[in-house]
C-alpha cells in the first residue's frame, strides 16, 4: 500500500508569504501611527485651547474687578488706576474676597506680552516701597501677540490709557468703558474678547 507523501511548503511561498505579511504589517504600522500622532496632536491642541481660555477668563476677572484707585511708584510719583498700552496693562483691583478679605482690600496686577509669552504681574502692596518686588507668572506660552485697545467714554477705540482726551483731574482714576483684548495663537488663530469695566468715573 502507498502513503500519500504530505506536501509542505517551499522556500518560494514561504518568501511570498512573509513579504506580503510584511506589507501588511508595514501598513497597518503606518495607519496606527497617523492615529496616534493625530489623537497627540489634537490633544495638544485641547490642552492648548483650554489654557488660553483660563489665561482669557483670569485677564477678564482682574478687568471686571478693576477700581478706580490711583497707586504709587517706589520713590512716590502718582499712577494712574489703569495704565495701558498695545500690549500691557497695569491696573488696581478689588482682591479675590473683597471686603471680606482680612488682607488689603485692593491689589496692583499687571499684563505684559514678550517674546511669546503672556505674563501677569502681582505687586505686594498698590502703594509701591524701593523693596517692593514684583511677583511674574508666566500664564500663557505659545503667544504670537497680545493686542489690546480701550475703550473711552466718547465710544472711540484707544490703543493708550489714560486717552488724551481724558481730563486732568480724572486722569488718575479714569478707567475705560472696555478693554479689547486679543490673542493671536499659532495653530489656534486669534482668540478675543471683549471686556466692559465697573461703571467707575471715566472721560
Amino acid at each position: 500500500m502507498n502513503l500519500r507523501r504530505t506536501r509542505g511548503f517551499t522556500l518560494i511561498e514561504l518568501l511570498v508569504a512573509i513579504a506580503i505579511f510584511a506589507a501588511i504589517a508595514a501598513v497597518a504600522y503606518g495607519s496606527i501611527a497617523s492615529l496616534i500622532r493625530a489623537r497627540d496632536r489634537l490633544n495638544a491642541q485641547q490642552a492648548l485651547l483650554r489654557s488660553v481660555q483660563t489665561g482669557m477668563a483670569e485677564i477678564e476677572r482682574d478687568l471686571r474687578s478693576a477700581v478706580a484707585r490711583s497707586a504709587r511708584e517706589p520713590y512716590g510719583e502718582p499712577r494712574p488706576a489703569l495704565v495701558g498700552d498695545r500690549s500691557s496693562f497695569v491696573l488696581t483691583r478689588i482682591r479675590s474676597g473683597g471686603l471680606a478679605d482680612s488682607r488689603s482690600q485692593v491689589q496692583r496686577i499687571g499684563y505684559a506680552w514678550s517674546t511669546g509669552k503672556v505674563t501677569r504681574v502681582v505687586w505686594p502692596v498698590v502703594d509701591a516701597a524701593p523693596s517692593s518686588q514684583p511677583l511674574p507668572r508666566v500664564m500663557l506660552e505659545g503667544a504670537d501677540r497680545l493686542s489690546l485697545r480701550y475703550l473711552d467714554a466718547q465710544g472711540q477705540w484707544r490703543e493708550l490709557w489714560p486717552a488724551a482726551n481724558v481730563e486732568e483731574r480724572l486722569r488718575l482714576i479714569a478707567l475705560p468703558r472696555a478693554v479689547d483684548v486679543r490673542v493671536t495663537i499659532k495653530d489656534l488663530g486669534e482668540v478675543r474678547r471683549v471686556i466692559e469695566l465697573p461703571d467707575v468715573p471715566g472721560v
